[in-house]
């Protein structure tokens, strides 16, 4: 109920079932011991990939932390929020100039998610995929095109398979020129 009254009144808070929410920490967010996010201050942003939770709650603290103020999150109990109120908190403290709701951001490969998304077939007719082959965000842990376009030609499909083909053959070349290295000091 208390959950409920304080949203009617103004706070934006996080889902109700998240380990967050509990009696203790809304009251202090009412009391004004904790932050509490304003409905009227937040601040939307899209952030296509986000990182881990962990990497949201130091953001958070990063940002809470110059006006001393507390959040009431704590990484060891992990008490966290549920993901999209955290993303909201995050644009609302950094006013939306958080480096995460950049175009060009991806996540480090420490700040991934556990689950990776799917691979699925896209058409590009609008050109949406046309950017440039050093854009990170297309490309999977295996260096190969997360997103396949399904306008390629049967010449350019050949052709990306030929120089994948080629890259892995480098890759490999290059693992036992190691070996041999490692081989001759030992």
């Amino acid at each position: 109920m208390l959950h409920e009254l304080m949203t009617r009144t103004g706070f934006y808070l996080p889902s109700i079932k998240c380990r967050y929410c509990t009696l203790k920490t809304l009251l202090k967010i009412r009391e004004g011991q904790l932050w509490g996010l304003k409905q009227e201050h937040t601040v939307l942003r899209a952030c296509t990939r986000p990182p881990s939770i962990r990497v949201l709650v130091e953001k958070l603290h990063s940002y809470l932390a110059p006006h001393n103020l507390k959040s009431g999150i704590d990484l060891e109990k992990e008490n966290f929020p549920d993901k999209g109120w955290l993303i909201i908190a995050v644009a609302s403290t950094s006013n939306g100039r958080d480096e995460i709701f950049g175009k060009e951001y991806v996540p480090t490969a420490a700040q991934m998610l556990k689950n990776p998304p799917e691979q699925i077939m896209v058409h590009n007719n609008d050109g949406l995929l046309n950017v440039p082959d050093k854009l990170a965000a297309l490309y999977n842990k295996k260096g190969t095109r997360c997103i396949q376009m399904v306008t390629l030609t049967k010449e350019e499909k050949i052709r990306a398979k030929m120089a994948l083909s080629q890259q892995k053959m480098d890759q490999h070349a290059a693992a036992q020129i190691r070996m041999q290295e490692q081989l001759s000091k030992a």
